[in-house]
């Protein structure tokens, strides 16, 4: 009774989100997802940010008039025009990771990764500009489930890491960093949201924090661990205590959490989010006990590809 209470509180916040005219999408003035300007319709959006290009498709969005915080929420991104993420820039981060790192990418239980490659070889071959899109869609869609939590990635979710390897590639880093991601992905697969392994051994961090904070991966760890543990915590407690309010304000700040692209996505209600979380906690306790030993090796890394980096231009 106390689940079908809260679902029906969980629907009432949603439709309170956005405003109680006939069913439409706001388009004038356009909406903006994380500095993204879209342009919708009844059935989709195009959103533009100089000229990266995102088509987001609006099926899961309720049908009642829906604003930005909406789009952001219940849009599905289904196609990524990265101008600046070519073949060669993805083919170049592995081979550095394999060189720098010594170790094996793609491994047969790595199925991102297979997938990966297969499509990579597809747009090679093909040189189409639909292949490439296919591509960067694909992998901007695995790279969003690590960096935001997010298990579906919304259009939120996608804007902001878009957003994030432009400003990358901007500053000649994305190489880099997407070098780092590989090996993360080869050797520290638990890290990672979008890996194959069980679910029940992941302890999720941000790849995008790891590399941009080297030297502070045990605090970056605890954070995250303390954070998850205080909401699951203020969940089960609400539960228990079937207090509809405290329960309703948990739910309001995941909601507005996943307007901005992280934690919560498609196609998971929010009791089953809370369980997903609840899941990594153990995890993330045996993590911690060994957090230092991951730093030392995280500042090894970024300080490889930072004098890997030195050397290029001093050939220059």
């Amino acid at each position: 009774m106390v689940r079908v209470l809260f679902s029906f509180v969980l629907v009432l916040l949603l439709i309170s989100s956005v405003f109680g005219y006939p069913s439409s999408i706001r388009t004038n003035p356009p909406i903006t997802i994380n500095s993204f300007t879209c342009d919708c319709n009844l059935g989709s959006c195009s959103c533009r940010l100089g000229d990266i290009q995102l088509g987001v498709d609006l099926k899961k969005v309720p049908e009642i008039d829906c604003s930005a915080g909406c789009v952001a929420f219940f849009g599905e991104v289904m196609s990524v025009n990265l101008p600046f993420l070519k073949i060669e820039i993805l083919e170049e981060s592995q081979r550095k990771a394999s060189l720098l790192f010594k170790i094996g990418l793609g491994t047969e239980v790595d199925k991102t990764m297979q997938v990966l490659k297969e499509k990579m070889i597809e747009a090679s071959k093909s040189k189409s500009k639909k292949a490439l899109i296919d591509l960067t869609t694909y992998f901007v869609y695995q790279i969003t489930k690590d960096i935001t939590f997010q298990k579906k990635p919304n259009a939120a979710g996608v804007a902001l890491v878009v957003q994030e390897l432009a400003s990358l590639a901007k500053k000649g880093k994305l190489t880099d960093f997407l070098s780092f991601y590989f090996y993360l992905r080869a050797k520290h697969p638990e890290l990672l949201l979008s890996s194959d392994i069980d679910e029940s051994k992941k302890s999720p961090v941000s790849p995008l924090a790891l590399y941009r904070y080297p030297q502070e991966v045990s605090y970056l760890m605890k954070l995250v661990f303390s954070d998850l543990k205080n909401k699951v915590e203020a969940f089960n407690n609400a539960i228990k205590a079937k207090n509809v309010q405290a329960y309703n304000q948990l739910l309001e700040k995941f909601y507005l959490l996943g307007v901005n692209g992280v934690y919560w996505g498609l196609d998971e209600n929010f009791p089953d989010l809370m369980s997903r979380l609840a899941a990594y906690l153990p995890n993330y306790e045996k993590k911690l006990n060994n957090s230092k030993s991951l730093e030392q090796e995280v500042k090894s890394i970024v300080e490889d590809l930072n004098k890997k980096k030195k050397m290029k231009r001093q050939n220059f």
